[in-house]
């Protein structure tokens, strides 16, 4: 698992750092073997931003045709891609006294929106953005199906400004340790391209209500 983790980290920082990244390589084919796991698209083009009137923003998502979005019965944003078993929630509220972002990630948690299965971190920043927002950024990892199972990696951050927090969670899977190089492809562009390519239509509105209030 360690050794794991800094592999991914490795590849995680050579994508943001050098640009697109090589498709990762594709094995011999054999009869009933699934198939490689798609990486993320990098072309500009292929990112659409969707917007969520509810919260006055646009998320940018990789063929956001493919996503199921849900924006109306939870009191977060829910976007859906089977095709890559991927899954975006985003929160953004005002709070009752000026917050930071670690008060912004305690928020978080209390609502349950981060996940509590043990996750071992390959980076953690803070930094500013979405527009103004100061962030934690922290990419992660779990092995949900052991050694042999399924990878799964998370982007979250936790961003402050003022009086308001916002919460972003990508999670991402792919079948097994042969795709790797892609699960560590999709961390670092998703970080870099939804994340931080996140806008808010008016910094200083106020969300609409949640459901139910």
């Amino acid at each position: 698992m360690i050794a794991r983790a800094a592999t991914l980290s490795v590849l995680a920082l050579a994508v943001m750092a050098c640009g697109p990244a090589a498709p990762p390589a594709e094995s011999a084919s054999t009869g009933g073997a699934e198939p490689p796991s798609a990486p993320f698209p990098e072309s500009a083009s292929d990112w659409t931003p969707v917007h969520s009137g509810r919260f006055g923003m646009n998320i940018p998502l990789p063929h956001a045709r493919g996503w199921v979005l849900d924006d109306h019965s939870r009191a977060e944003l829910v976007a859906v891609d089977r095709a890559t078993q991927s899954s975006v929630v985003v929160l953004r509220e005002l709070e009752p006294d000026l917050v930071n972002h670690t008060m912004c990630e305690a928020r978080a948690r209390k609502l349950g929106l981060v996940p509590e299965r043990a996750t071992r971190t390959i980076e953690d920043v803070v930094t500013t953005g979405p527009e103004a927002f100061d962030t934690r950024v922290r990419v992660a990892l779990d092995a949900r199906g052991g050694a042999n199972g399924p990878l799964v990696g998370h982007v979250f951050a936790f961003g402050a400004y003022v009086r308001k927090c916002l919460f972003v969670l990508f999670t991402t899977s792919v079948a097994s340790e042969r795709d790797e190089a892609t699960l560590s492809q999709r961390l670092a562009v998703a970080r870099v391209k939804l994340v931080a390519g996140i806008t808010i239509d008016e910094l200083d509105t106020v969300p609409r209500a949640k459901p139910g209030e």
